[in-house]
């Protein structure tokens, strides 16, 4: 008689857990090796899933380390590491579906969670408008820019062309620093001012700009040494 393979229906258990309990309370490791089972179809991924918690630490470092980082683990492959790169991308398309049709963004808490979310996964600096209307409802997000510095004149006139596109009254200026703190730069300030002054005659007011970087969220606005920008 064989001995009984204790290894048989490990993932069927492993999957009918996470469908009952969700992630909650479950270690790094365990998380990543259910994922990869998506991505190696018959091999153990057991190992592999130590390898990257080892290397990264959390599940968010995982999901926006580089691609050829990912490669560089024991054990991933090159379909795994896509498929790694897309929960990035697929979380923030469905965030950005769910934010259509009038989300409220009158909360600078809710402001800063959606700007948050606008940059999942960006690697490179990223400009959005977000159009809004004179109750702070989310009409549209569009990106203006990317891959560049802000400067004074930056896109003032695709952010007009945009506004009325949208019959939007009010805008909030959004974009990243990938690689660096979120406080604003000499430059963002005097963007941002530009901005403010190009809208105001055209009844658009411009209502904040948010800075995502690798330490979390500033709005512009909030800021005391910046209350001149806004007329205050």
């Amino acid at each position: 008689m064989k001995p009984e393979n204790i290894h048989a229906g490990h993932r069927k258990r492993e999957k009918d857990y996470y469908l009952q309990h969700g992630f909650a309370n479950v270690p790094l490791h365990k998380i990543l090796e259910v994922l990869l089972f998506f991505s190696v179809p018959q091999r153990d991924t057991n190992a592999a899933a130590h390898a990257l918690a080892n290397k990264f630490g959390t599940l968010k470092n995982v999901i926006d380390a580089d691609f050829d980082e990912l490669l560089s683990v024991d054990g991933i492959s090159e379909n795994s590491a896509m498929f790694f790169k897309l929960f990035a991308h697929a979380a923030k398309e469905y965030f950005l579906c769910e934010s259509n049709g009038g989300m409220p963004l009158a909360c600078s808490d809710e402001m800063l969670a959606f700007c948050r979310a606008l940059f999942l996964g960006a690697k490179e600096e990223e400009v959005y408008a977000l159009f809004l209307d004179n109750e702070l409802r989310l009409i549209k997000p569009v990106k203006i820019g990317g891959g560049f510095a802000l400067s004074a004149d930056f896109s003032a006139g695709l952010v007009v062309k945009a506004a009325f596109a949208h019959s939007a009254s009010r805008v909030v200026l959004a974009h990243n620093h990938p690689n660096g703190f979120s406080m604003p730069s000499q430059q963002d300030v005097i963007a941002t001012s530009a901005l403010f002054t190009t809208l105001k005659p055209l009844q658009i007011r411009l209502e904040d700009h948010v800075i995502v970087g690798t330490d979390g969220e500033w709005s512009m606005r909030a800021m005391e040494n910046l209350k001149e920008i806004w007329g205050n």
